[in-house]
C-alpha cells in the first residue's frame, strides 16, 4: 500500500523528469525513464514505438512545468527558459542520424525521428528488417527517379 501511494504521489515528477531528460540529457533517458520502477525496459521495435507513442506527453508536461515556474516568477522564468535553451542545444548539437541503428537501439534517433516524422509531418517511416533488428529504410523512392526524367 504504501508503495503505491509512494509511485502515485512522484508520477508527475517522473513524468517531468523523463521530459526534461528527452530535452536535457537523452543520455540519461535509459536510466531516468526505465530503471525508476515506473516502466519495465523495453528493446527494439518496442521500444522505439514506446518513444514514438509517448515522448511528445513527456516534453509537454516538462515545457507547461517550466511555463508555470516561468509563470510564478517572470525574471527567472525567462532566465531558466534560456539556460534551457543552451542546454537543450548542448545536449543535441552532435546528433547525426545514421538509418544503419536499429530503431530502439539508440534513444536520441528514436526521439528525433519521433520528432521530426510522426509529431510534425504525417510521414510514414519505410522500414526493412536485417538480423539486428528494424531499420530505417533511406533508399529514394521510384517516383522520385521516374520524375525527373
Amino acid at each position: 500500500m504504501c508503495k503505491a501511494i509512494l509511485r502515485v504521489s512522484f508520477f508527475l515528477p517522473w513524468c517531468i523528469a523523463v521530459g526534461g531528460s528527452i530535452v536535457l540529457c537523452p543520455d540519461k533517458l535509459d536510466t531516468i525513464t526505465f530503471h525508476t520502477g515506473y516502466l519495465e525496459p523495453l528493446s527494439g521495435i518496442h521500444r522505439f514505438a514506446h518513444w514514438v507513442d509517448r515522448a511528445f506527453e513527456h516534453v509537454v508536461i516538462f515545457l507547461t512545468f517550466l511555463g508555470f515556474l516561468a509563470w510564478l516568477n517572470p525574471m527567472t522564468g525567462v532566465l531558466t527558459g534560456c539556460a534551457m535553451a543552451a542546454l537543450a542545444l548542448n545536449a543535441w548539437y552532435d546528433f547525426r542520424l545514421d538509418p544503419n541503428v536499429p530503431l530502439g537501439k539508440d534513444d536520441r534517433q528514436s526521439i528525433y525521428l519521433s520528432i521530426t516524422r510522426f509529431w510534425l509531418t504525417d510521414e510514414f517511416l519505410n522500414l526493412r528488417r536485417e538480423d539486428k533488428g528494424f531499420v530505417l529504410d533511406e533508399r529514394p523512392g521510384r517516383a522520385d527517379d521516374s520524375e525527373g526524367e
